[in-house]
């Protein structure tokens, strides 16, 4: 038997499940499509695995409550492939990005060990 081993590492990715807040919505099946062509597309050199979560969004506020269904998506330090830091973190934001503007998405937070970042859509839907 073999033993492989790197220090724990991952960003997380948070996406809602639909189009906008009133468009249509997207499945797991079309999200790991679209997420394998990126993987794909950056090559063996820069992608990274990923792990897909059905999540849900909850916010309750003075007069509000709100619920949204969506995804997180883990980009992971796999022993099998490792990878620099810098290269899954910049693997994580291209992703990100991507997914903001295939999906349509509004925001999307990305969650690092150290910071979160948003990415928001030039334009914005606020949701009601």
């Amino acid at each position: 038997m073999k033993v492989k081993s790197n220090p724990r590492y991952e960003v997380k990715i948070y996406v809602g499940s639909r189009r906008g807040y009133k468009g249509a919505p997207f499945d797991k099946a079309e999200l790991t499509a679209y997420i394998w062509d990126v993987q794909d597309e950056a090559g063996p050199e820069q992608a990274n695995p990923v792990r897909v979560t059905e999540t849900t969004y909850l916010w309750a506020g003075p007069g509000e409550k709100y619920k949204e269904e969506g995804w997180e998506i883990a980009v992971i330090q796999y022993p099998r492939r490792p990878k620099p830091i810098q290269v899954i973190n910049r693997f994580a934001l291209n992703l990100a990005e991507s997914l903001l503007k295939h999906f349509q998405q509004n925001r999307i937070s990305v969650v690092f060990p150290d910071e979160i970042v948003m990415l928001e859509a030039d334009d914005p839907e606020e949701h009601s």
